[in-house]
């Protein structure tokens, strides 16, 4: 992970964004995936990109809660940044929106903190917006 990424926190949005562009460029996927960043006390990433390979399609509740059960054991000392990444055109489906969608609603009911959830393709970066959140 590029040590100048690791050095400016992440206030804003547009810093998360900016983020994840650095981090996934160049664009391009081979399957689905989920990437987390543990964002410390300062707004600033922990230097260990995690990967979940394989993410389901139609993703169900019990995927989100199991992911945000594990999150809520660390969600005391961070706040966590998640993508969603997929190989295919950028355009956001039902099928993309639908894991923000349970992760938001799991992360409520354990009180793990969520940053702005995005989405990557291999021809964009998107960050999903309040309404994608509404089923």
């Amino acid at each position: 992970m590029n040590s100048d990424l690791l050095e400016r926190p992440i206030l804003t949005p547009t810093d998360l964004y900016q983020y994840w562009q650095e981090l996934m460029h160049p664009l391009g996927f081979t399957e689905r995936r989920l990437y987390i960043v543990f964002l410390d006390a300062d707004r600033r990433a922990v230097p260990v990109l995690h990967e979940i390979s394989g993410v389901p399609l139609h993703p169900t509740s019990e995927d989100a809660e199991s992911l945000l059960a594990l999150l809520a054991h660390f969600g005391d000392e961070f706040a966590f940044a998640i993508l969603l990444a997929r190989p295919g055109d950028n355009h956001m489906n039902d099928d993309d929106r639908a894991w923000p969608r349970l992760l938001a609603e799991a992360s409520a009911r354990f009180e793990v903190e969520l940053e702005p959830l995005h989405l990557a393709t291999d021809s964009a970066l998107l960050p999903f917006a309040p309404d994608d959140l509404v089923a």
